[in-house]
C-alpha cells in the first residue's frame, strides 16, 4: 500500500516535509490557475506533476475549474509511485481530494477515507466527483458524501448547490 501525505505549499509545510526526506517522495503539486510553481519543492523530491486549477466547485468567469482529463492525469501519474506528497495551497481541499482518490486505487474506499482528517480536510467536491467518474466507481462518491455527513464536513447549502449544478453529471452506477 502506498504512503500518501497531504501538505500545503503556500504555508511551507510541503517544503519542510520534503527537506526532512530529500528525494524520498514524488510530488503532485496543485496551484491556483495563475499561481507560480512553489519555490523549494522541485529540488527536494523525485518526480513532480504540477496541475493548475482554482479551488472552486462552480463555473464562473473568475475561476478555472478542474476537468475530467486533469483529474485523470493526476490519478494516472500516481500509478507506480509508492511514496507521494500531495500539496495544494493550504493542504486542505484539492490535495485532500486527490489523496483520497489515489488511495482508492489500492485500498477499499472506506479505508481510503482514513487518509483524511475531518477536523482539517475539506476535499474539493468537484475533484472527488470527477475522480469517481474517472475511476468508474460511484461508490467512491457515495462513500465520500456519507463521510462528509458523518463528520459535518462542508455545509448543507454548498452541497445542495453542488448537487443542483453537477447532479446530472454524477457517475452512473455500474
Amino acid at each position: 500500500m502506498r504512503e500518501i501525505h497531504i501538505c500545503g505549499h503556500a504555508v511551507t509545510t510541503a517544503q519542510q516535509f520534503l527537506a526532512d526526506r530529500p528525494g524520498e517522495f514524488h510530488c503532485l503539486v496543485i496551484t491556483d490557475a495563475d499561481y507560480p510553481f512553489p519555490k523549494g519543492i522541485r529540488g527536494l523530491c523525485g518526480d513532480v506533476l504540477h496541475l493548475a486549477f482554482d479551488d472552486a466547485c462552480f463555473p464562473s468567469s473568475l475561476h478555472r475549474l478542474p476537468d475530467l482529463a486533469t483529474v485523470q492525469k493526476g490519478i494516472a501519474w500516481a500509478e507506480g509511485r509508492d511514496k507521494l506528497l500531495i500539496a495544494c495551497h493550504a493542504g486542505v481541499s484539492r490535495s485532500a481530494a486527490f489523496a483520497f482518490l489515489i488511495a482508492c486505487k489500492d485500498r477499499p474506499t472506506e479505508q481510503a477515507l482514513r487518509i483524511l482528517d475531518p477536523a482539517k480536510h475539506r476535499p474539493n467536491d468537484l475533484v472527488v466527483m470527477l475522480g469517481s467518474k474517472a475511476l468508474g466507481d460511484r461508490r467512491i462518491w457515495d462513500t465520500f458524501l456519507e463521510w462528509c455527513r458523518k463528520h459535518a464536513v462542508g455545509d448543507r447549502e454548498h452541497r445542495l448547490r453542488f448537487m443542483e449544478e453537477w447532479g446530472s453529471k454524477l457517475p452512473s452506477l455500474g
